[in-house]
């Protein structure tokens, strides 16, 4: 994200026109200033504004989410990234955000999580140890292996 005291700064600069008021160079001055002022708009909106969290980013990044409904121990924003189930915390608990805002940099390191992708595969199981078991159900990825990093889910029917 562009530093917004630079645009501010490349803003007054652009609104300063010395010189001769020449069609031309009036046209190329104004073009330079609207330039500016939509790189100031794009950046101040990416500011920290709380915005819906389904725009959040899809990716393994973190975001600062609004967790609504937490107990009074617990704030309502939080650190949130991405996970199989939704969001999860930084502990790794399942969170349900209603908005959310970037976080400056230097960004927590990503999670490394990343979308299923691939094919579903149903095994049937069974183990003296969980007699419910009928069932295992993985992901193949499609390189053909097994995608190592969801493990795989125990299912009791198909």
């Amino acid at each position: 994200m562009t530093d917004l005291l630079d645009i501010a700064a490349r803003l007054e600069a652009a609104m300063t026109f010395e010189g001769p008021a020449t069609t031309p160079r009036l046209a190329v001055a104004m073009d330079h200033l609207m330039d500016v002022a939509k790189e100031a708009v794009e950046a101040m909106q990416w500011a920290a504004v709380p915005r819906p969290i389904q725009n959040a980013p899809d990716n393994d990044g973190w975001v600062l989410a609004y967790i609504p409904g937490r107990s009074e121990k617990l704030p309502p924003w939080a650190l949130a990234t991405r996970c199989d189930g939704g969001w999860c915390d930084e502990e790794g608990y399942g969170v349900d955000p209603t908005m959310w805002v970037p976080l400056p940099d230097p960004q927590p390191a990503p999670t490394g999580w990343r979308k299923a992708e691939g094919t579903i595969r149903i095994i049937k199981a069974w183990s003296e140890q969980i007699p419910w078991l009928s069932h295992l159900v993985e992901i193949i990825k499609p390189d053909g292996d097994v995608d190592s990093s969801r493990e795989p889910d125990m299912a009791s029917t198909i």
